[in-house]
């Protein structure tokens, strides 16, 4: 699409050729009631441009006098539609018209299905037929997602085959350029990447969308499966990436500078942990007490669809929850839901977040470790908030404060530094009696004789030896673990392994786990499905191997019950009581493990 041509409206003379070419497509009828983003990729310039032109007074001057004022993106309450179909026939699909439960923090162009990428009118109205199929199953940005990532299959099998108006007639071979194009041309001609996330993303909407046409027996769906594993990358394991420390203390020393919004959900988020969604969608009496009369914060967890466990509070946050309840006075309830931090058009927006933090990072300036100015993440405020926690609380806690619905998705908070791990270690090993093998032994005299060089050497390369089940002595520069992968607690010559070391963050997992095998062998041999198979004595021995690890952990803590071990640890003993005095009777006592042969050892 080419750029508009300059108008030559009265007073136009006096604007820039930027100005000219939006005055142009504003003064077109076709443009009437599109939106900002719609209108600057019309005019071929930038929405920063857009901005700029109208706080230019000339400007403004001449659009309002010739009645041709864009309408603005509306934030508010929108009125569900009296008929979906006519809303689903549109190239561009409002989903705020279509559901009533949505995110009110997001920008109104966030909830816009746009098929007008999808140049083939068959192919445009089956897509818009399964989208419209799961309005009921997913939720708003589920269907944003989705059509993005599959924009760029949909160009280039259109460009390809402009005359294919059903997917039974796709063929691997014809989508196979599609799957494993490095890159692509969008309809405005601009070539962009294709990264792996990317191709993975793509891959699984193409092939859920393929296999549901498939399931429901729809005449226009592919013969046979055209995405395969091997087409989907595994995906990035991603780390959290807190706030550094120095730049928090920066944030925190300035938060007064930001607007009042803004300085109010920073200071909630920065305390309490909150996700930007969560935190933007409390309410106003989202402040309680509890039994003892200090002070809670009620919220609901969106992400998992259910209230969060009320969190204790701060006098800070109690003081922005009571500024901002003041700031709102007299604001108009567009939701009916009385929202903390409504505005005069709607709800404080995520958008508005980012952009008031980082511009206050460029005016101070906040500058990083490399003296640049540093770029502010709201979800970052959550990942410092779980790393601080998770050295007060243990990761338990951090499960437990933030609402996480796994352990697994906890254990991305443990980011712990190396002088943090070296400090552990130091007191780990300097406890009696030493829980891990000789190689430990040996490590802990070398440290109590004060030679803490091989101490360096592990916490620098520990991350590399960290695994669910706590850590592992084995050098990673020896040959690999003779026992082999999944043997930690019970090896071919019986018992667990003397080089796996339980730790604090690791032992609630062993103990659930623990749980879960007793409960699945109890119930086979109600059942009467225990036979003796080679299966089930691998998951005694498997059983009686958790069970010595965790009672020589106990050792390590009762060992340094003379110091304070904190709380955490305090309950850690106590579970590990409770979980061995109820141990399995027919299993034997927890000294005693069976090998695979029957032998004691």
């Amino acid at each position: 699409m080419g750029a508009a041509r300059p108008s030559n409206t009265p007073g136009s003379a006096q604007l820039t050729p930027t100005q000219q070419k939006l005055l142009a497509v504003l003064q077109e009828p076709t443009s009437r009631g599109l939106l900002h983003r719609e209108i600057c990729q019309k005019a071929g310039i930038s929405r920063d441009s857009f901005y700029s032109a109208f706080k230019n007074p000339t400007f403004s001057a001449v659009v309002e006098a010739g009645g041709i004022m864009p309408r603005r993106n509306s934030c508010g309450k929108i009125d569900l539609t009296q008929d979906p179909a006519e809303e689903w026939a549109k190239d561009i699909v409002d989903l705020r018209r279509l559901v009533d439960d949505y995110p009110k923090h997001r920008d109104a162009g966030q909830f816009k299905l746009n098929f007008s990428f999808i140049t083939n009118p068959a192919l445009k109205d089956l897509v818009k037929r399964y989208f419209r199929a799961r309005i009921s199953f997913w939720k708003p940005q589920t269907h944003v997602y989705n059509l993005y990532r599959m924009k760029p299959f949909f160009v280039e099998v259109g460009r390809t085959y402009p005359s294919l108006t059903s997917f039974s007639a796709l063929t691997r071979r014809m989508i196979e350029p599609a799957l494993t194009a490095s890159c692509w041309t969008d309809e405005r001609g601009q070539q962009r990447p294709v990264s792996r996330g990317m191709k993975r993303r793509m891959c699984l909407s193409l092939d859920t969308m393929f296999t549901y046409m498939m399931m429901h027996d729809w005449p226009e769906a592919p013969k046979r499966p055209l995405i395969y594993d091997e087409d989907k990358p595994p995906p990035a394991k991603t780390k959290p990436r807190p706030i550094p420390p120095a730049i928090m203390e920066q944030l925190l020393a300035h938060v007064a500078s930001l607007p009042p919004h803004a300085r109010n959900v920073v200071e909630i988020m920065a305390h309490v942990g909150l996700r930007a969604e969560d935190a933007l969608h409390v309410t106003e009496d989202c402040l309680d007490h509890d039994a003892a009369n200090d002070p809670i914060l009620r919220w609901f967890n969106h992400k998992m669809n259910r209230d969060g466990r009320p969190l204790p509070v701060s006098e800070v946050v109690v003081a922005a929850i009571e500024r901002q309840r003041d700031l709102v006075k007299g604001v108009p309830d567009h939701f009916g839901q009385r929202y903390l931090f409504r505005t005069q058009r709607g709800l404080y927006s995520f958008t508005q977040l980012c952009y008031h933090l980082n511009k206050l990072a460029t005016t101070i300036p906040i500058l990083d470790a490399h003296g640049q100015v540093y770029r502010f993440r709201p979800h970052a405020l959550r990942h410092t908030v779980g790393t601080r926690l998770l050295k007060e609380l243990g990761i338990v806690g951090v499960k437990t404060y933030l609402d996480h619905e796994s352990l697994d998705m906890s254990m991305r908070y443990a980011e712990i530094t190396n002088d943090d791990l070296k400090a552990l270690l130091r007191r780990d090993l300097l406890a009696k009696p030493v829980a891990g093998g000789a190689a430990l032994a040996a490590l802990a005299a070398k440290v109590r004789a004060g030679d803490e060089s091989d101490l360096d050497w592990l916490a620098s390369r520990l991350h590399k030896l960290i695994h669910p089940n706590g850590y592992c002595l084995h050098h990673p520069k020896s040959p690999l673990c003779p026992y082999g992968q999944n043997v930690c607690f019970h090896t071919p010559r019986g018992g667990p392994c003397e080089k796996l070391v339980i730790t604090e963050a690791s032992a609630p997992r062993i103990i659930t786990t623990l749980e879960d095998l007793r409960t699945g062998y109890r119930h086979a041999k109600e059942s009467g499905t225990y036979d003796g198979s080679t299966y089930m004595r691998n998951l005694e021995n498997e059983m009686r191997g958790m069970e010595m690890k965790l009672a020589q952990f106990d050792e390590t803590l009762g060992a340094a019950e003379s110091r304070d071990i904190g709380v955490t640890a305090r309950g850690l003993r106590d579970d590990i009581a409770k979980i061995l005095h109820h141990r399995q009777h027919d299993l034997g006592d927890v000294t005693t493990v069976k090998t695979g042969d029957g032998a004691a050892s």
